[in-house]
């Protein structure tokens, strides 16, 4: 061109060659789509679409409306390195764009996880005449590389040379047709190039007649999420890399620490040729101070060592003896008579208990109401020096006969209400219902036992749920438990909250959030036992919490959620509050900042799995941020781990994995499970895999982005959704079962020919749970699978829900009509009658306590729980809210008369 140019203004026609006209090639391209090689490369491209793949990016980012949409970064090379990668590149057999590429495949294979990545890369395809013509031939195809993290780096390499000569030879087919063809595998496929990498190269060793020249990137078209631009502009211009993106999928800063990480793993190539590709360290200086940033409390220890929880009570109890510890009801108990209530009870399970293999006393079962008893029962069997085993009375009797069998316990703390629905084969049964009464368990000694309790055993063991068709029970030692306490306390002294407090203790006694008010109970908190009835009505918990002066409560966002509406309602204030169990939306986040702030009091997002004894990080919640798990609390350590248990830098998703004195001992008589998810790793030491999927922020904080398996959060509860597939696999006639988990509800796609609805739900019910029941069942003839062998869940979701009454019935007034919109919105669904059962389509207690508050706001009367259950149909309930209103209606008609001056007197009411 530049030739050809300056013969031109020169006026040296001759110099100048016949032209290539470029509508002469486009003519010859039309022919190409009806001949022998057009269809050689579509067969081609169907076989390399035939493997199953996932775009490896993600939108992360919410943009404004006045953000760009995109953004262009570079990182100049220095002229010399460059040379020498170069020939480092031919060293080692390949090319130094191959050297770049290969590098990204590497780095995205290492943090995204998958292992079939597709790059866009583009062709020429200037060949023949067309070398010679002006003009756009160039084309963009996908190379779709299987990445195998085990393998050396020159492997890569290799793969990616075949590569690239298998596609070279079919670049010329339209990329439109290309992705057509993986639709008809993958119909969710929007694009195939997520990431697109260039090499510019030019030597501008070209007489320009004096002419000054530089180049500049034009951007045309859409954009891909991601391109990687390799510029060698030799002695005219830098050396340089870019990365322009999408600011939906990478921010600026995220794009400058990509160009510093590429640089960063040639080095490490550079230094080792043979570098296997899960040993590329990903970590540089400015993520391993993000990290410092986030575990800048790992070695803050409890200066009581080896000191147990039990003993740190007994010493309150000498000190305060006097002072209130448990509150429940119209009840309440010293530190005094608690201590000796449960030195009472520690004897006699001392007398009937056996011991281990390793002299330490079996787990005593702890199956009780929520009472004080309750808290007796633990204390008593902590202080025989037994491990509690927490069990939910009303878990059906086949979780139960499991449990007792797993933890191989003799002997179960209970009540008569209780007792009756443990298994038969149950050596001892200790009834504590009248250990109020000042004559019980009188033959044993008040005083304190001295059992001697290794700090290295186990304080309690607490059930979850599994993926096997069984619960695991988590053994938590009683260092562990001082750990929690350590932590807890200088967190919340941090926020001016120092004992004696009164904490308002909302969790079961089988959910390990209970832990933490024995931690606080042993410091002198005051412990006030919330009761079902307050645990499941938000405007009595909301004037109860403000009546009684309450300092802490325990909740999940879940509750919090309803609680906050109750408590704005009734123009009073929560306490302060830890939050935890489950993900924060952004919504309530907010809303919980706007109340702790009119309040002046504090809220924390706390995070953290049973295994690592239930609190492992922390965030104040401020209206100033987004939700966030935030930074490990005092004496813990957290990391993001990628598949190959490397860390991972700042803004890319991978697996939580937790450090420190909290992590547990593992899973009793499964060593399996505990081997895969307590590991040993060989840079930090003992961890444990959460399988939470998070990211480390910039500014050294945890974002929870959701899981990396099947399990989920569900009202606070763990629920593994393999565990419920394989108990409906057990059934005689299911062949198979997926469950999958939407707004909330449990949704069971079952295979089978001879069994209804109805009878799996019996059966459910029999063996599983109340928070684990399906809200649907869903009879399909086969399981969907993927290309890769597994359960399409996607597709299953997908599906239309069948509703489960016979005959719809319409509203037949406002009142049905306002409702039904009410449930529509909350169980997202068309289809509801007003004589559909609220429970059988999907609804569950927490949700009706939403409907509940809604309806109370909407029609200005009190709508609570135990009338929901009584009438739980929108015709029923519209019935009661109706009543209701006519009766407020009188009464305000009464009270307006009654306040009307009469004979110049007004009556006072």
């Amino acid at each position: 061109m530049f030739r050809e140019y300056f013969a031109l203004t020169g006026g040296r026609f001759k110099e100048v060659d016949e032209p290539v006209q470029f509508q002469e090639l486009a003519e010859k391209s039309y022919k190409y789509a009806a001949s022998k090689s057009f269809a050689k490369s579509a067969g081609f491209w169907q076989q390399q679409l035939e493997r199953q793949f996932e775009p490896v990016l993600k939108p992360r980012h919410t943009l404004s409306d006045s953000d760009s949409g995109t953004c262009m970064v570079s990182k100049v090379i220095c002229p010399a390195y460059y040379q020498r990668l170069i020939d480092f590149s031919e060293s080692i057999g390949t090319t130094i764009h191959q050297l770049f590429i290969g590098t990204l495949y590497s780095y995205f294979a290492a943090c995204s996880g998958r292992k079939l990545i597709p790059i866009c890369l583009p062709f020429h395809n200037r060949t023949g005449p067309a070398k010679r013509a002006i003009g756009c031939f160039a084309s963009v195809s996908p190379l779709l590389l299987n990445v195998d993290t085990t393998s050396s780096f020159p492997d890569l390499l290799a793969g990616l040379s075949d590569g690239l000569r298998s596609i070279s030879r079919h670049t010329k087919y339209p990329i439109s047709k290309v992705l057509h063809q993986a639709r008809k595998h993958q119909p969710h496929i929007n694009h195939l190039f997520d990431i697109n990498f260039n090499y510019y190269k030019v030597a501008f060793d070209i007489d320009t007649n004096g002419a000054e020249l530089e180049t500049n990137s034009l951007r045309t078209g859409q954009q891909p999420p991601f391109k990687f631009h390799l510029c060698e502009f030799r002695a005219k211009q830098d050396i340089q890399i870019q990365i322009e993106a999408q600011l939906a999928y990478f921010s600026e800063h995220e794009c400058e620490s990509i160009l510093e990480r590429v640089m960063f793993m040639i080095e490490q190539i550079v230094a080792n040729p043979q570098i296997r590709i899960d040993e590329f360290k990903l970590v540089g200086p400015k993520d391993q101070n993000n990290y410092a940033n986030l575990n800048h409390r790992a070695n803050e220890v409890s200066s009581l060592s080896n000191i147990t929880l039990c003993q740190l009570f007994e010493q309150h109890a000498h000190d305060k003896p006097h002072d209130s510890a448990i509150v429940f009801k119209d009840q309440s108990l010293t530190f005094e008579a608690l201590n000796k209530k449960a030195n009472q009870l520690a004897n006699k399970i001392l007398n009937l208990n056996a011991k281990t293999d390793t002299n330490v006393p079996k787990p005593v079962g702890l199956c009780v109401n929520r009472s004080i008893e309750m808290l007796i029962g633990l204390l008593g069997i902590v202080k025989a020096g037994a491990a509690y085993v927490p069990i939910d009375p009303k878990a059906p009797a086949e979780r139960l006969r499991y449990i007792r069998e797993n933890a191989d316990l003799d002997i179960i703390v209970s009540d008569h209400s209780s007792s009756v629905l443990l298994p038969d084969a149950l050596p001892h049964t200790v009834l504590i219902d009248e250990a109020l009464d000042p004559q019980w368990l009188a033959q044993y000694s008040v005083s304190n036992l001295g059992v001697p309790v290794s700090y290295e055993d186990a304080m309690y063991i607490i059930y979850t749920s599994g993926s096997t068709g069984h619960p695991k029970g988590v053994s938590v030692s009683n260092a562990n438990v001082m750990h929690l306490q350590n932590a807890m306390v200088k967190t919340l002294s941090e926020h001016n909250l120092q004992a004696p407090f009164k904490w308002a203790w909302n969790a079961p006694v089988y959910f390990d959030a209970s832990v933490q008010a024995l931690t606080l109970l042993a410091k002198g908190a005051e412990l006030y036992l919330l009761d079902d009835e307050h645990r499941t009505e938000p405007d009595l918990l909301a004037r109860y919490l403000d009546s009684q002066k309450i300092d802490l409560l325990d909740t999940t966002p879940s509750l919090l959620d309803v609680l906050i509406k109750a408590a704005d309602f009734a123009q009073v204030k929560l306490p302060n509050l830890l939050v935890g169990g489950e993900a924060i939306s952004s919504t309530l986040w907010q809303q919980i900042s706007k109340h702790c702030n009119r309040s002046k009091r504090f809220a924390l997002n706390v995070y953290g799995p049973t295994e690592c004894t239930v609190n492992t990080t922390f965030a104040l919640i401020e209206a100033n941020r987004a939700p966030t798990i935030g930074k490990s609390l005092p004496g813990t350590e957290v990391f993001v781990l990628n598949e190959s248990k490397q860390l991972l830098p700042h803004g890319v998703e991978g697996e939580l994995a937790i450090g420190g004195h909290g992590v547990a001992q593992g899973y009793i008589n499964n060593p399996v499970m505990t081997d895969k998810h307590f590991i040993s790793h060989p840079n930090i030491g003992r961890l444990y895999l959460t399988g939470d999927l998070v990211s480390l922020s910039a500014d050294g904080n945890l974002e929870y982005k959701g899981r990396v398996d099947h399990q989920i959060k569900l009202r606070g509860h763990r629920v593994e959704l393999g565990e419920i597939e394989e108990v409906l696999c057990r059934h005689d006639s299911v062949s198979g079962a997926v469950v999958t988990f939407e707004n909330e509800q449990l949704r069971a796609f079952v295979v089978s020919e001879d069994v209804s609805q109805n009878a799996l739900q019996r059966y459910l019910k029999k063996l599983l749970p109340s928070y684990m029941q399906v809200s649907h069942i869903e009879f399909i003839p086969e399981i969907p699978i993927t290309i890769n062998g597994k359960k399409d869940r996607k597709k299953l979701a997908a599906m239309k829900v069948e509703s489960i009454t016979d005959q719809y019935v319409a509203p037949q007034n406002e009142t049905q009509s306002a409702i039904q919109q009410i449930w529509h919105k909350l169980l997202e669904r068309e289809d509801i009658g007003i004589e559909d059962n609220f429970f059988d389509i999907g609804g569950h207690s927490l949700m009706a306590i939403r409907i509940a508050s809604a309806c109370r706001e909407l029609f200005q009367v009190e709508v609570k729980l135990s009338e929901f259950m009584e009438a739980p149909t929108i015709k029923q309930l519209a019935e009661r809210i109706i009543n209701a209103a006519k009766a407020h209606s009188a009464a305000a008609q009464v009270i307006h008369t009654n306040l009307n001056p009469k004979n110049n007197q007004r009556v006072i009411l």
